[in-house]
């Protein structure tokens, strides 16, 4: 793997570990509670303020409470705190996605997906430190804005399972920095334009609509191609003999074993470093069975150099002790094997991956209180 591929990789990785311990709350302690940032403050009640939480996962959101110690936010390190990340993905949440997270300008994760949110895509064109959106499966309408294209840090953008319509921006090879992209299952209609080939970052592409432009000869990274739901007509570009097609069942059905085979390979790409596509893959040897063979007792031997550095980081600012992490990412291999079973009959249902994400979840959930029991709030 050459030396900018393993930067591209690197820098997703990092941001994505950072999402699964924003997802665990293992996280700052704020025990003042006031808000040196008001212009953040505000922007989280604003979004609140138009949001139906009927199972009470915003209930710690109120100003008796440093905002960065609120469920699902994730801050800066030091003053002014800023917030960099927010995760309220399963929560149960509907109504509007207030315009005003567009506020939050130190915003590096976004993951409201898995709710019943409605309404028009927020504007998030000011979010230019944004490197992961995830919108997925809820109950999105209207066009994708052009601003979005502004945000031009983003690695991973999914917006797939919503109602949204229109085309694809016109300038959506301004996210160059693109490695996932999810647009699959809305309403969008037009052609796949020319302009996303230029995007040759790109190894995840999930799109289902239109025809496929002979240029994808420029996506030399794309490792993972979902063409279901497709009226396609004429002969596939060659390029697409040598990409690791997604398969899907018949009948014009998205199979969920087929789903979560994808899942558990971007899992495996994310924390290793290497696409199933790289010359180390010969001979039998594929993505799988080089985490497979090594795990669990030498896990460390896969994954990513850089990942294990920031890892390594976490662990020297005592921040997340050694043994979580490697339970973390021992955890996390198990989910993405389970997955990629050879057989579909072998691999869990995307429900019971969610299940164990969970059950990680609540445990490292009470590693986090136990550490933080006798902080003065």
């Amino acid at each position: 793997m050459d030396l900018m591929r393993t930067k591209q990789l690197a820098k997703f990785a990092v941001p994505i570990l950072s999402a699964f311990l924003l997802i665990y709350e293992v996280g700052n302690v704020y025990c003042a509670t006031v808000h040196e940032n008001s212009v953040d403050l505000h922007s989280l009640l604003d979004f609140k303020q138009g949001v139906n939480d009927p199972n009470g996962a915003l209930r710690t959101w109120n100003i008796s409470t440093h905002f960065c110690r609120w469920k699902g936010v994730n801050c800066s390190d030091a003053r002014p705190w800023r917030v960099t990340g927010l995760n309220l993905t399963r929560k149960g949440l509907a109504g509007k996605i207030s315009p005003s997270l567009g506020n939050l300008t130190s915003l590096d994760m976004l993951d409201l997906s898995y709710n019943n949110f409605d309404g028009p895509l927020p504007l998030l064109n000011r979010l230019q430190r944004l490197k992961f959106l995830n919108l997925k499966s809820n109950h999105l309408q209207g066009v994708i804005p052009d601003g979005l294209t502004n945000c031009t840090d983003l690695l991973f953008l999914d917006l797939s399972k919503n109602f949204l319509t229109g085309v694809i921006p016109p300038s959506i090879d301004s996210l160059s920095k693109l490695i996932g992209l999810r647009l699959g299952q809305n309403n969008l209609t037009g052609t796949i334009p020319t302009m996303l080939t230029n995007i040759t970052t790109l190894q995840t592409l999930d799109l289902i609509y239109g025809n496929i432009p002979t240029t994808f000869t420029n996506l030399n990274s794309l490792s993972l191609l979902n063409l279901s739901h497709n009226a396609l007509s004429g002969p596939l570009p060659a390029v697409l003999n040598d990409l690791k097609l997604l398969k899907y069942g018949g009948g014009g059905h998205a199979s969920t074993l087929g789903d979560v085979y994808s899942f558990g390979i971007m899992l495996l790409e994310i924390f290793t470093g290497k696409r199933p596509t790289d010359p180390m893959f010969t001979d039998g040897l594929d993505i799988v069975s080089f985490v497979d063979r090594n795990f669990p007792d030498q896990i460390f031997q896969v994954i990513d150099v850089r990942l294990k550095e920031e890892c390594n980081n976490l662990s020297r600012d005592n921040m997340v002790s050694e043994d979580t992490i490697y339970q973390l990412l021992v955890s996390l291999l198990q989910v993405a094997l389970s997955c990629t079973r050879p057989s579909p009959s072998e691999r869990l249902n995307m429900k019971q991956a969610a299940t164990k994400i969970h059950a990680i979840n609540a445990s490292l959930h009470g590693w986090n209180e136990k550490k933080y029991a006798s902080v003065d709030e």
